[in-house]
């Protein structure tokens, strides 16, 4: 049994970023969307230390998004 990732916004150094939890033995892929139906992939990420993050959303924001993390195999 493992805990899904979960995304959130931090602040750092006046900017914030999307971080999101997972367990340090998998790797994630980040997808993004504009309509909650249709996915593009963005990136992938393992997690250090239970955490990862991507992007800044000021860079991200310039029009409306969704992010999720995926479970790869």
């Amino acid at each position: 049994l493992r805990a899904d990732s979960i995304g959130s916004l931090v602040s750092a150094n006046g900017s914030l970023l999307l971080q999101f939890t997972g367990d340090d033995n998998y790797s994630y892929a980040v997808q993004t969307s504009s309509n909650l139906v249709d996915w593009i992939y963005a990136g992938t990420n393992q997690p250090v230390n239970g955490t990862f993050t991507y992007g800044t959303l000021g860079v991200l924001s310039a029009r409306q998004q969704f992010f999720r993390s995926v479970l790869l195999n």
